[in-house]
């Protein structure tokens, strides 16, 4: 057996999925891989050990704090999501915090006979990689809180989409009205425009969005939420400290 040269984390809240994407690697010498489906354990274990990467099953859009409190620490350390399904706002969050990288758990799966190298993974097309230098050194306030990062996070996400929709109004009645869930009528009465206005706004994000499945994925595309993650951000944000190597 030869020398281990990595340490990569792995966590799913699923057990099997967990189990599956751990021994895709586990066969590979040079690796070691550490599975959890605890969150705390997550963190110990990061905190604790160099590590060469974080594998997440799970959507990044809903765990904007786990995200930010293991940037916070290691701003370069490559996280790699799996999910089932890849949607506009976990392609924000990735852009948001950097060097994250998206991949879908099926297509990952089929690879599986390919001899993936976790090392690889974030030079690997195949991986969908985003870019690696983060917007969040620029325009985070640095402050902590969970409120603070989903204020910061998904005023980018609102941004991003103004980007995609090509309107200023059109993006802010999406992520601000619409991404909380309200109904187009209380929208009508609360914003004092006409139905037919929010409903035109909300088919434009559908299609600049290209979401396919209009009652599933719009409101996941277009919102984030905080992570299920004990505690708060604490302590200089280390981010700034590589401001200028990006």
């Amino acid at each position: 057996m030869g020398m281990i040269k990595s340490v990569v984390v792995v966590y799913s809240p699923e057990w099997v999925i967990n189990n599956a994407i751990e021994n895709l690697f586990t066969e590979k010498h040079d690796v070691s891989v550490i599975a959890t489906n605890n969150i705390s354990d997550l963190l110990s274990v990061i905190f604790a050990r160099t590590v060469s990467s974080v594998i997440l099953h799970a959507p990044e859009r809903d765990y904007i704090r786990l995200i930010c409190c293991i940037r916070h620490q290691y701003p370069v350390l490559p996280v790699i999501i799996v999910q089932k399904q890849i949607l506009f706002s976990d392609m924000a969050v990735a852009r948001w915090f950097g060097n994250v990288w998206l991949k879908d758990f099926s297509s990952l799966m089929v690879k599986h006979n390919e001899n993936i190298q976790i090392d690889s993974c974030v030079s690997d097309n195949r991986f969908a990689g985003n870019e690696c230098a983060p917007a969040c050194n620029k325009f985070c306030t640095g402050k902590p809180g969970s409120e603070r990062v989903l204020k910061d996070t998904r005023k980018w996400l609102g941004l991003l989409l103004r980007e995609r929709m090509g309107s200023r109004a059109g993006a802010k009645i999406v992520s601000e009205w619409l991404a909380s869930g309200a109904s187009v009528e209380k929208l009508s009465k609360q914003l004092g425009c006409s139905r037919k206005v929010i409903n035109h706004y909300r088919r434009m994000a559908i299609k600049s969005l290209n979401i396919l499945n209009n009652e599933r994925d719009f409101l996941p595309s277009v919102s984030l939420r905080d992570s299920p993650l004990p505690g708060y951000l604490s302590g200089k944000c280390k981010v700034r400290d590589f401001e200028n190597e990006y």
